[in-house]
């Protein structure tokens, strides 16, 4: 390849598809880092999540604000096809060598080397680069594996990692040029609107590429996407003895996101069908490991209020994205859209609860002793048995609705009722 060459691949990699003003929650912070070369900055999450076009922003930033050359940016997307034989330590060696006698050495150099974990060894490659030199690296890429305890551990912890998740329904509001209300009597006002967008969010959810298009297009999106990383990111990189199966467990919990399950539900589920009459439950487990790894999935484990333990006997399972689960009831939909923005708050403490009665509550966060119902109608039959459960809770309770039809105002004591679109808001 020549340098001609690399730069074209370069500018392709930085090219910025959109020019719409979203602020996105991770930019400040990822941005601040601009200056800071130490310590490793990785950004990770599902594919089309947008962990690009983070890097694209702070790509344009360190150009037009920062004053760094072109030529000192070493950035390479390692999807490109132009790059499938240099996805190696020798080739991508090869390419940075090359790179680096074009720089200006007054200048401070970066890498930004986005969907690194295409590169065999890449590893070996960014840690002779962050031990030899102060150059300011970010990585990024859609597999958990990226970030193996070998190598946070060879790092010693000199890592800074960014899960980016798809946009949140504040930043799909302005991508569509919707004005973010500031209270909730703005809301009020453009309630029609924001109810509407708020409709789409919830079957298509919030992964850019899929906005402009048209339903049946979504959908067709969806399926190309979910294919790509169950292929490319699990079945490929995993060698699976039962691929069919992999996909069997993935529609499994799309049609049952956000219920009760376990490994055994799932192993005589796939039984039932007649498919892999022999699969056991370590296969299931470690297919649904594979699901993590990728982003796509989050577990949740039970919180048990008498005893303040954890168990993980039988799980909650949730999607990134509603794009995934628009298999699943209108319910089913809010609940994993309200997992998603509790997520984006709190990463790793949220777990659903359950008594020795069998009541649950959807969502609990004990270390901030909150807990959350979620529920589509609201109205005066229903009222009372949904916070019925809220009430074995003792800290912070909240019902969120998408609609309230009640004509009693009840009094519920402690307990917030949150619209939707409020909580999602902030307001």
């Amino acid at each position: 390849m020549t340098y001609t060459e690399l730069t074209t691949i370069i500018t392709e990699s930085a090219q910025l598809s959109t020019d719409r003003p979203v602020l996105r929650s991770y930019e400040s912070e990822l941005e601040a880092l601009l200056t800071t070369p130490k310590p490793l900055k990785a950004i990770t999450g599902i594919r089309r999540s947008g962990k690009s076009y983070l890097l694209k922003k702070m790509y344009r930033k360190l150009i037009d604000i920062l004053n760094i050359p072109q030529a000192n940016i070493f950035f390479i997307n390692f999807e490109n096809d132009r790059l499938v034989k240099h996805r190696s330590l020798v080739g991508l060696r090869n390419l940075f060598e090359m790179f680096i006698t074009h720089t200006d050495n007054q200048k401070p150099i970066y890498l930004f080397l986005d969907e690194i974990q295409n590169v065999h060894q890449w590893e070996s490659f960014v840690r002779t680069i962050y031990d030899s030199t102060d150059y300011n690296i970010f990585i990024t890429g859609s597999n958990s594996r990226l970030l193996s305890s070998e190598f946070s551990t060879s790092l010693g912890g000199r890592i800074l990692e960014f899960n980016i998740l798809p946009f949140s329904f504040k930043e799909f509001l302005q991508w569509n040029k919707i004005n973010i209300p500031k209270d909730i009597f703005e809301l009020s006002e453009n309630k029609a609107a924001i109810q509407s967008h708020l409709n789409q969010y919830l079957k298509f959810g919030g992964l850019v590429e899929g906005f402009d298009l048209a339903p049946a297009q979504k959908v067709s999106y969806q399926e190309t996407l979910l294919e790509k990383i169950i292929i490319n990111d699990i079945i490929n990189r995993f060698e699976l003895k039962y691929p069919d199966v992999l996909k069997i467990v993935c529609q499994f919990l799309q049609t049952n996101t956000g219920n009760i399950t376990s490994i055994r539900n799932i192993v005589n589920w796939i039984r039932s069908l007649g498919e892999e009459k022999n699969v056991d439950y370590k296969t299931v487990q470690t297919y649904i490991d594979y699901l993590e790894k990728t982003y796509l999935i989050s577990r949740i484990k039970k919180f048990s209020f008498k005893t303040k333990e954890i168990f993980s006997t039988q799980n909650k399972y949730y999607f990134v994205d509603n794009l995934f689960c628009n298999k699943s009831d209108v319910e089913d939909q809010i609940e994993n859209v309200v997992f998603d923005h509790l997520l984006r708050k709190n990463s790793k403490d949220i777990y659903y609860g359950r008594d020795e009665r069998g009541q649950e509550i959807d969502f609990v966060i004990p270390s901030q002793n909150q807990a959350f119902q979620v529920c589509y109608l609201l109205n005066d039959t229903n009222i009372n048995r949904e916070t019925k459960t809220l009430n074995i809770f003792d800290g912070d309770s909240s019902l969120i609705y998408m609609y309230d039809q009640r004509l009693v105002k009840n009094d519920l004591g402690n307990i917030k009722l949150i619209g939707l679109d409020q909580f999602l808001l902030e307001i």
